[in-house]
């Protein structure tokens, strides 16, 4: 039952935990700076834009990614879901909750299978997406390029 953006609401949490702690450890949690390289850059872009990660660091350092980049945001993570239910021999693909049912029950030996993850393109499965607002802290609800636009 997880919405979304798992990955990057753990770096959310962990910058939380850097607030909290750094001080510990002889460092200053108003002078907190967050670095990336490649998708890493692309995740501290897209921390820039997060509400949940206001005020937790000061200063970013992206390199080589960027929240705009095509391989940063899905562009429709429910259309990946079903591509990767038909590669899994799943065919019920268009009914939600049997989607659905079908990712909570199926062995882990299946979602993992060597030949689904041995790919010859580049493009990123899973990647970050933008949430619908349920509530449940959202890492981001709208697109980076929206957001921009404002």
């Amino acid at each position: 039952d997880a919405p979304g953006n798992a990955g990057m609401k753990d770096q959310v949490a962990l910058l939380r935990w850097v607030q909290k702690n750094i001080a510990s450890f002889g460092g200053n949690p108003d002078d907190v700076t967050i670095a990336g390289y490649s998708a890493g850059s692309a995740s501290v872009d897209l921390l820039m834009l997060s509400k949940s990660a206001e005020g937790l660091f000061q200063r970013v350092i992206p390199e080589s990614g960027a929240n705009i980049a095509a391989f940063t945001i899905q562009r429709d993570p429910l259309e990946i879901a079903r591509r990767f239910a038909r590669q899994l021999n799943f065919t019920n693909v268009d009914d939600i909750y049997a989607l659905e049912e079908f990712y909570k029950t199926a062995p882990l030996s299946l979602l993992t299978m060597d030949s689904f993850w041995d790919r010859t393109d580049s493009t990123f499965m899973f990647s970050p997406c933008v949430e619908r607002d349920t509530g449940d802290e959202p890492f981001l609800t709208e697109s980076p390029l929206t957001i921009f636009k404002k």
